[in-house]
């Protein structure tokens, strides 16, 4: 710490929390760990550059190598925020969970999302609300609110989308590679929902390969293998 009234810290490792002249109750591990951050109360860095440049941070946990490097808010308190994995969560997060590698490393102004896997959620900007599991699964997605997206490559391309649920590997892929999907459809089964597109609205496929030629439409049932 830089001053004598900063409290209750633990700095362990070249440059951590070396600059830290306000904020008290953290704990920083790892060299860079915490280097710039100046203030924020009860944050816990553990790996290299681990929240190297936080800054405005409260009841923060960092833990990889630069997990939450540049999560910093200069307009806002970024708070009560998980990032687990190698660059997991390396901007700003708000009560997110991000665990895995790179998980949700491009959030800034996202909430309440939950992404977990490798490389998952690595294109979430600002995005509310959404459930990302298992390796690559909405990766491409920039923003988009209260989705969930389970199994791996669900949703890969889509780039945004909101209120939509994809279960399965490859469920809502979209071979439209990096294209906005429409909202409220329901696609369960691997492969499943493939081709949708921005106005494909309200349709449910359930099967493996259900709806997959599918790019717009409103209102369908795809219920069974390739139906």
């Amino acid at each position: 710490a830089s001053d004598t009234d900063t409290c209750y810290n633990i700095g362990v490792g070249y440059k951590s929390a070396c600059t830290l002249n306000e904020g008290d109750h953290n704990v920083f591990l790892g060299s860079y760990s915490g280097e710039c951050a100046t203030n924020g109360g009860c944050n816990v860095a553990i790996g290299y550059s681990a929240g190297k440049c936080s800054y405005n941070n409260s009841s923060q946990i960092f833990i990889g190598r630069g997990a939450g490097v540049n999560a910093s808010s200069s307009g806002g308190l970024c708070a009560n925020s998980i990032a687990i994995g190698a660059w997991a969560g390396g901007c700003k997060s708000h009560y997110d969970v991000f665990i895995g590698y790179h998980a949700g490393c491009s959030n800034v102004d996202g909430k309440y999302n939950v992404i977990l896997g490798s490389a998952v959620g690595t294109g979430v900007t600002d995005g509310c609300c959404n459930i990302m599991i298992g390796r690559l699964t909405g990766c491409s997605v920039t923003t988009g609110n209260k989705n969930i997206f389970l199994g791996e490559r669900a949703g890969q391309c889509v780039t945004s989308s909101c209120k939509n649920i994809f279960i399965g590997d490859y469920a809502g892929y979209s071979v439209s590679t990096f294209a906005a999907v429409g909202a409220e459809n329901i696609v369960m089964g691997s492969g499943a929902g493939m081709c949708l597109g921005a106005n494909a609205v309200r349709n449910i496929m359930i099967g493996s390969g259900a709806g997959e030629t599918l790019k717009s439409g409103c209102c369908n049932i795809a219920i069974g293998p390739y139906a």
